[in-house]
């Protein structure tokens, strides 16, 4: 939860500029077997974990996906989330655990140039105030 009125103003912008796009041209994502294997990263850094493995590691083809997933053994509700996507169009989550996994991924792929010019324009946002806007996972 943002902990001052500018980050829940600056979450909320977010998703009013995302919605739309969302619903326009979000596709739903497989999961498989290896969607969990791997190493976990940082819980609740979701956007930073899948940012950083793509621009790291180019050679895995691994594509950012940012949208909504929907967690196993939970309430049904949606939250903000991102994974990555490998060339077969299936979901890596290196953020999410197999004890906890999502039942359903949503989103956008994004290229990794648009990711970069992005995350850079958001990072400046988020961190202007000194506190990081975390994943809701």
């Amino acid at each position: 939860m943002p902990a001052t009125i500018e980050q829940l103003l600056f979450v909320i912008d977010l998703d009013q500029r995302f919605m739309p796009l969302l619903l326009a041209y979000g596709l739903h994502f497989m999961t498989d077997a290896h969607t969990y294997s791997g190493r976990r990263h940082e819980s609740k850094a979701c956007f930073n974990n899948c940012g950083s493995i793509m621009v790291s590691h180019p050679e895995r083809n691994l594509r950012y996906a940012e949208g909504y997933a929907v967690l196993a053994n939970a309430p049904p509700l949606p939250f903000r989330h991102a994974w990555l996507v490998d060339a077969d169009g299936v979901v890596r989550d290196p953020t999410l655990r197999a004890a906890k996994p999502a039942i359903e991924y949503f989103g956008i792929i994004f290229t990794t140039d648009y990711y970069m010019k992005w995350r850079s324009e958001r990072t400046n946002l988020a961190y202007s105030n000194g506190t990081k806007i975390r994943c809701g996972t």
